[in-house]
């Protein structure tokens, strides 16, 4: 199956899809996913991509919290567990959603925030997947984008 995008233009898509039967905040009817590695960027760690397969427009650019020494520890109730059929932990992916944001005076810079408090929870098994709502981390994790 194909389809054709606005960041990567027309991609093959394989049985990887993951599903987020919810939805995500502010994006509930759309439910279909695509992972995507970003093979232009290099060794950043801006890597991947979640592509919605609903609207060819919706992409989130998102990174794996853990390459930068960001680590997390907290529980997931019986009913998310279930919501995503989980059996074993190791099946969990956690990824962030990051945004550019303006900062100083004059909004004159932009720098990367990684959405800490609201991971992206996917069983690699299952392929299914949710955005958990943190009440409240330790501390939050600002990447500065390079000139």
């Amino acid at each position: 199956m194909g389809i054709k995008t606005t960041r990567f233009g027309e991609v093959e898509i394989d049985d990887t899809v993951i599903t987020f039967p919810e939805g995500l905040p502010g994006f509930e009817e759309f439910k279909k996913y695509k992972l995507f590695h970003n093979i232009d960027a290099g060794d950043s760690p801006f890597l991947f991509w979640l592509q919605s397969l609903e609207d060819p427009d919706l992409a989130f650019h998102v990174i794996d919290p853990f390459s930068f020494g960001f680590n997390y520890e907290f529980t997931l109730t019986d009913e998310e567990t279930k919501s995503i059929n989980v059996e074993k932990p190791d099946e969990i992916a956690i990824l962030l959603m990051v945004s550019k944001v303006k900062v100083g005076k004059e909004d004159e810079e932009e720098n990367i925030k990684a959405h800490v408090t609201n991971p992206l929870i996917i069983n690699l098994k299952s392929k299914l997947a949710f955005q958990k709502q943190l009440k409240s981390v330790d501390y939050d994790l600002t990447i500065k984008c390079p000139e």
